[in-house]
């Protein structure tokens, strides 16, 4: 089985570390991998690096995504549109000519943003699989080019796999046969590990916040119910990991100095090994408006870790089903949630974590992710 992967960025994030997991299992299962990517920099190799060790084939292509940006000048917003319009055939022509040359069995669209693998797919006659990962309009506020309910027509033509029933419900896709939610993989079962001694290694006197850094991440209402908490607990301290934008990271720094928690929060920058930094936080904060999936929701309650997550999207779905944390909707709510998990000794942390923990580990380990997803690939071959 030959399947060409088209992914629309190499940053090492949440949906491109759950691609690489997804490509390891698969991999491993046999098959021949293409990875089409676009451009990257060179502080993003290290995903084209660990898929060359892999014996992954990888091309590099211009690839063109299909939305516009709500934001700047009215100029630009006219402008956008048609520079993505040249990007997509220049992509397009390019992608055809190398579908025609390698001859996958099956086509996996990494993103909903990139339309052309579609295209190409139909034009072919080869079977395409489109992985939604994300709302774009609601978690990024961009919007679908060239139409929203153009996009759900596209999606109805082809095979999707959503990452959460919520994504599948928001692209009205719940009641379509070629439409199947399979979570993101996390980590092996055997990864999996509870630190019954935990409290034996220390006070673990850290909230832990581990995603990008931008304004739908709710970063600037987590460093408010913080400094609440504060005001009763100055010991603590809140690390926040992953990377974001300088100019952005610069007024959350300040707004730590005019609320008084300059000395309690620490930027960490992006960090390669989150486990180890997860491991030993009291709980991770999930500020996110509209989070797709929520990996590090799922990574943390595979870990034992409790999540104080807002109550919606991605985020909602997960801590429903593993009942592994406190949800939140307001500054106040999330203080009081801090609160609480600060109250707790460590051994009624260990106590409520045991069935959540189970239960995350069943729903997002990688082997559930990898047979799912090779058991798709399977059945749509069977299926030609």
């Amino acid at each position: 089985m030959k399947i060409l992967y088209i992914i629309h960025s190499c940053i090492m994030g949440g949906a491109t570390i759950s691609f690489l997991n997804l490509i390891k299992g698969i991999r491993e299962k046999g098959c021949d991998i293409i990875v089409i990517h676009p451009n990257c920099e060179e502080k993003d190799k290290t995903l084209l690096e660990t898929l060359s060790k892999l014996g992954c084939k990888i091309y590099e292509l211009p690839v063109a995504v299909s939305y516009n940006k709500r934001y700047g000048s009215l100029l630009k917003r006219f402008l956008r549109p048609l520079v993505i319009c040249y990007r997509k055939k220049k992509f397009h022509k390019q992608l055809l000519y190398l579908c025609r040359k390698e001859k996958p069995d099956i086509i996996h669209t990494n993103t909903g943003v990139v339309h052309e693998g579609f295209r190409v797919a139909k034009k072919l006659d080869i079977p395409h699989v489109w992985h939604l990962r994300e709302y774009q309009t609601l978690d990024f506020n961009w919007k679908i080019l060239p139409s929203e309910k153009l996009f759900k027509k596209y999606l109805k033509n082809s095979y999707t796999v959503c990452i959460t029933r919520d994504i599948q419900k928001y692209f009205e896709l719940s009641d379509y046969d070629r439409s199947f939610v399979i979570y993101n993989p996390i980590m092996s079962i055997s990864e999996t590990e509870f630190l019954e001694n935990k409290n034996k290694m220390g006070e673990k006197n850290y909230f832990l916040v581990a995603n990008r850094v931008s304004k739908e991440k709710g970063i600037e209402d987590i460093l408010e119910a913080f400094s609440i908490f504060c005001g009763n607990c100055k010991t603590y301290v809140l690390k926040i990991a992953g990377f974001g934008d300088e100019q952005y990271i610069l007024q959350l720094t300040q707004k730590c100095i005019d609320l008084g928690i300059a000395e309690n929060v620490q930027f960490l920058g992006f960090i390669s090994d989150v486990k180890s930094l997860m491991k030993n936080a009291k709980a991770l904060i999930v500020g996110s408006y509209n989070e797709g999936f929520g990996r590090m929701t799922a990574e943390a309650n595979m870990l034992g870790i409790p999540v104080i997550g807002r109550y919606t999207a991605g985020t909602k779905e997960i801590l429903e089903q593993t009942n592994g944390g406190f949800f939140f909707n307001s500054v106040t709510e999330l203080a009081n949630a801090l609160k609480k998990i600060f109250e707790m000794k460590e051994i009624q942390i260990i106590d409520f974590m045991r069935c959540p923990q189970k239960i995350a580990t069943e729903l997002f380990s990688s082997e559930q992710h990898i047979n799912k997803m090779y058991n798709l690939y399977t059945q749509i071959l069977a299926l030609q």
